[in-house]
């Protein structure tokens, strides 16, 4: 059979043939094709008949259904059974759920009806989404361009928005809770989903790092404080929007690695690359990406207030790159009398979309509760969030004084109080255009400025800061050259330029005044720079290495001391005056400042090992050298040779060439006998060069070819004198 033939009718899940219980509940598996989810052909609350089981998930099962009274289809989610059985967890949901309804915005999906089935099972009624996830449109076409991610971007954020105005923190933004729709001419419609529903998986105590099957998919995008398991606000949910524009426009998020966990480090403690150091990103208006990274801070008070201001603020960044971003109004149960096309004096161009009147009684709005109770849903404060009455009472007492004056005989004044300039404001949208060119220059303060006559972003950040005191363009051109300069120190940083890094670092804390990653950089460096200064070697290790073993050959090259891969970085190895073979390439080491090279070293002795980088002619040459003694390993084998053979002057003498005869004269007899009075020493010729012997032997070989020494015979008597008398 087929791999995932079993499926479990609880969960959903698919399992292989030979598996017979769900891992994740128990339930004993079925056979794919005799799944039948005993759901379908029901009819719930006498209106909702389930016709199609369209999705299962971690926190239950997605059916669409037809509702009866009033002819149209709606999405039924009904959550898995074990939350029913947490009274905490039914607790949140019901709270949750409530605020979910309250949520009226085009681009936040429709919540219409939630509670409890007689089997104890939690349900939520909402409109049916035709169209596929944010998260299968950047796995097929990212990054998209400029104009379309801001696009959706700006949506996603104006739901979220929506949501912060009223107290509401989604808490697990992603391309997955994303749904694009086609919406008249626009394919790209945004739909945001299940807001506070994953908290009800969570707990309020609970951390995403302890979650499974939540983990990964949350963690690519989660905030440093969600990470690290601090409070979130809507701040929290600025960051994840942040990755996720980020990831629109250059097509990756700030942050990857292989596990969940591994993710949460870097949120937690890794300063994000900057957009347009990608190289995908490189494309991206510098105010465009001024603004992510901007969402991208650490510190939730070095971002945006909430969701609402990123989307002005990107719309802004927009226009002033030339590009023109939709924005989509926020819905109303009654017909507004404004629609068209307008330009609005801060923003891009504004396309209002006239709302549709729906009479009340064809929605479930004014259904009972499911719970027994009444009442509206109280808006929960976010911090930083400024109450949205409290800007209607001050436009509402504006316009009666605006009327009152016309008609006391003063409207020539009040028009034209209402309509000349106010060369404050001129003034200061003078100061952030200039600010806006500095930072795209690259002028972000006094030391980056090429003369020093040139305008730069802190020069004039502080006469915008004098002329409208807390002015928001202020705080995010500062902290966007407070960004940039700690991007370039953690650059100088990796290539070992550490006073330049620490300069780097300072300068952006004087923009911002207060910063903690910036603060941290800074005591880091300062503590290694008050260390010894490192100086060059050459480093073999082991430091005693054996003959026959490899070794790692380490240049570690001075503090401050620079070369590249163009400089050629090389070994060479000589015993003596002899050169081994040819260089050996050099590659940059785990460390800054450091190449290696792998070497073996054949034989015992001493050796002389060179780091060498550059040309004989350059003036940067590096030269390093270390002498290194090889010793015999003492793991290698030993031979014994056995004793030579005994020497023996026993059996006759047989010479190995025949005697040459020479014809001379006798010496005389005298002579004769002197000579014959001395030991004659005969030495044999040197033998030849013998060949190999064979590889196996027949008989042991001959024993090494001796001195003979052969004494001469005693002489012969005297002779006897003649006489004749004999």
């Amino acid at each position: 059979m087929e791999s995932f033939a079993k499926v479990c009718p609880r969960c959903g899940m698919r399992f292989d043939a030979a598996a017979s219980f769900c891992q994740k509940d128990g339930a004993a598996l079925r056979l794919a094709e005799e799944d039948t989810d005993p759901l379908i052909g029901q009819v719930l609350l006498d209106q909702f008949r389930l016709e199609e089981r369209i999705g299962v998930g971690g926190m239950g099962t997605v059916y669409r259904a037809r509702q009866s009274s009033l002819g149209r289809d709606v999405a039924i989610k009904i959550l898995h059974p074990d939350l029913a059985r947490n009274p905490d967890a039914v607790r949140r949901f019901q709270r949750e759920a409530r605020i979910s309804t309250a949520l009226d915005h085009p681009n936040v999906v429709r919540v219409f009806l939630f509670g409890q089935l007689p089997d104890g099972s939690l349900y939520l009624v909402m409109e049916l989404l035709r169209g596929r996830t944010l998260a299968e449109l950047v796995r097929v076409e990212s990054p998209l361009p400029v104009h379309r991610a801001l696009h959706v971007a700006t949506q996603v954020c104006d739901g979220v928005g929506e949501a912060h105005g009223q107290g509401i923190v989604h808490r697990d933004v992603k391309p997955e809770n994303v749904f694009l729709v086609t919406k008249g001419r626009d394919p790209d419609f945004v739909k945001v989903l299940d807001f506070g529903i994953a908290r009800v998986l969570r707990g309020d105590d609970a951390t995403a790092a302890t979650q499974s099957g939540l983990v990964f998919g949350t963690a690519r995008y989660i905030s440093p404080e969600g990470a690290a398991g601090e409070r979130t606000d809507a701040r929290s949910d600025v960051y994840s929007l942040g990755v996720m524009t980020y990831q629109l426009l250059c097509g990756e998020t700030p942050f990857d690695a292989g596990s969940p966990v591994t993710l949460l480090m870097k949120h937690i403690h890794d300063a994000p690359p900057h957009l347009k150091s990608r190289a995908r990103g490189k494309h991206v208006p510098d105010a465009i990406a001024d603004v992510v990274m901007r969402a991208l801070s650490k510190n939730p008070e070095g971002r945006y207030d909430d969701a609402t201001e990123l989307a002005e603020v990107l719309r802004m960044a927009a226009q002033r790159a030339g590009l023109d971003v939709v924005r989509t109004r926020s819905g109303s149960s009654s017909v507004s009398s404004m629609a068209g096309e307008r330009r609005d004096p801060s923003g891009p161009m504004i396309r209002e979309r006239a709302p549709i009147a729906v009479p009340s009684q064809t929605t479930l709005d004014g259904a009972p509760d499911p719970f027994g109770t009444t009442g509206g849903t109280k808006a929960m404060a976010i911090p930083g969030r400024r109450s949205g009455g409290a800007r209607g009472t001050i436009t509402t007492v504006a316009l009666a004084f605006l009327v009152g004056a016309l008609a006391v005989g003063g409207g020539a004044w009040a028009v034209r109080a209402l309509t000349a300039p106010d060369p404050i404001v001129l003034e200061a949208e003078d100061l952030v255009r200039r600010a806006d060119v500095a930072l795209a220059a690259g002028r972000l303060d006094a030391q980056s400025a090429a003369d020093a006559g040139e305008e730069h972003v802190r020069a004039l950040t502080d006469r915008l800061l004098a002329v409208r005191p807390g002015d928001p363009d202020a705080t995010r051109l500062r902290r966007a050259a407070a960004d940039r300069l700690m991007s370039e120190a953690a650059q100088a940083e990796r290539e070992e330029r550490l006073e330049d890094a620490l300069d780097r670092a300072r300068r952006a804390l004087a923009l911002v005044g207060t910063d903690a990653p910036a603060s941290e950089v800074i005591a880091r460096l300062e503590s290694v720079l008050a260390q010894p200064a490192r100086e060059a070697a050459l480093v073999v290790t082991p430091e005693t290495p054996f003959a026959g073993d490899p070794v790692l050959l380490t240049a570690q090259l001075a503090r401050g001391q620079r070369i590249d891969e163009e400089d050629r970085p090389r070994f060479v190895v000589r015993r003596g005056t002899q050169r081994l073979g040819a260089s050996i390439d050099a590659t940059p080491g785990r460390d800054a400042g450091t190449w290696i090279a792998p070497y073996t070293f054949a034989t015992t002795g001493r050796y002389r090992v060179k780091f060498v980088a550059g040309d004989d002619d350059d003036e940067d040459r590096v030269e390093l050298t270390s002498e290194v003694d090889v010793v015999r390993s003492p793991r290698a084998p030993t031979s014994r040779q056995s004793d030579p053979p005994p020497v023996t002057t026993q059996g006759a003498y047989v010479p190995l060439h025949a005697p040459q005869v020479i014809d001379a004269p006798a010496p005389p007899r005298t002579q004769q006998l002197a000579a014959a009075q001395q030991p004659q020493v005969i030495t044999p010729p040197p033998p030849t060069v013998a060949s190999p012997p064979p590889i196996f032997p027949l008989a042991p070989p001959p024993p090494p070819q001796q001195q003979v020494v052969v004494e001469p015979p005693p002489p012969p008597p005297p002779p006897t004198p003649w006489t004749s008398g004999g």
